[in-house]
């Protein structure tokens, strides 16, 4: 599955070779704590909701929900696509997407994400799953890292009956580094409220996830890795191993990161080469 994206941020959601260099033998990493399920979600910032969400039924073949949600950001609506494995991908729009070159809509905090769209459309966040939000932070901060404040918040705006791991309170809770102006590189960390982390990985199998899930006609049952370009990528290494993610395999120009639930991270440098000028 290809994705369009902006140059400093760009993902894709598939399966590839590894890194054909193992990463140099080092002091045995400190992993990240309260491990989740992998990598959360994707938000793909769209200029226009309905048209990306008939493409992704009518080309893509994914099944798509018919209602909107409210987005994980002021001023923004949803269309949310959860996959057997526990990630998901989001198509985000302004909520008046006729008013997304004037930034309508969008609070002061937010702004960041007007400005993308009034230029580009594609992957500009992602989160990794965390069973705690509060102790991924305190590690996060042991480390050297700011962040902020943890958010939390609801999607659905009516409590499931029956049985439900939703209890009418906040749906979920996340931890950014700079949520006013996500890094495009570096994830947020998502916690699902009330959901049995530790049950899911001792005793669920990827079959019985699946019964829970909406079927695709495209037959996707979740993601293998997410792909991200950057500009250095011995700086990214670096922050990504301070983080806790325990690298995989590296080159001069890759590196894969495992997170969990078999998911990882693809960090890619573009390696340009100058053509010859011609002279006449």
């Amino acid at each position: 599955m290809k994705l369009t994206f902006h140059p400093a941020l760009l993902m894709l959601v598939g399966c590839i070779a590894s890194c054909s260099t193992v990463a140099e033998k080092e002091a045995p990493a400190k992993l990240l704590p309260a491990a989740g399920l992998g990598i959360n979600g994707v938000m793909i910032l769209v200029k226009d909701l309905d048209s990306a969400r008939n493409y992704y039924t009518s080309k893509l073949g994914f099944a798509m929900p018919r209602k909107f949600d409210k987005g994980l950001y002021s001023g923004t609506l949803s269309a949310y696509l959860s996959f057997a494995d526990f990630s998901s991908l989001e198509l985000v729009g302004i909520e008046d997407s006729a008013q997304a070159s004037k930034d309508s809509g969008l609070t002061k905090t937010d702004s960041f994400i007007g400005a993308f769209v009034k230029e580009h459309e594609g992957a500009r966040l992602y989160s990794i799953s965390t069973s705690s939000v509060d102790t991924t932070g305190k590690w996060l901060r042991s480390q050297g890292f700011k962040t902020d404040t943890p958010q939390s918040g609801r999607v659905a705006t009516e409590i499931p009956k029956g049985w439900d791991w939703d209890d009418g309170g906040p749906q979920w809770r996340n931890l950014a580094f700079n949520a006013n102006n996500p890094p495009a590189e570096l994830p947020s960390f998502m916690e699902i409220s009330g959901l049995p982390y530790q049950e899911i990985q001792e005793e669920w199998t990827p079959y019985a996830w699946r019964k829970y899930y909406r079927v695709h006609p495209n037959g996707v049952v979740g993601m293998s890795y997410l792909q991200i370009v950057v500009s250095d990528l011995k700086e990214a290494r670096k922050k990504f191993k301070q983080i806790g993610l325990l690298e995989l395999a590296a080159n001069d120009s890759t590196a894969n990161f495992q997170i969990a639930n078999g998911h990882q991270l693809h960090l890619i440098e573009p390696r340009l080469t100058a053509k010859p000028i011609n002279k006449t």
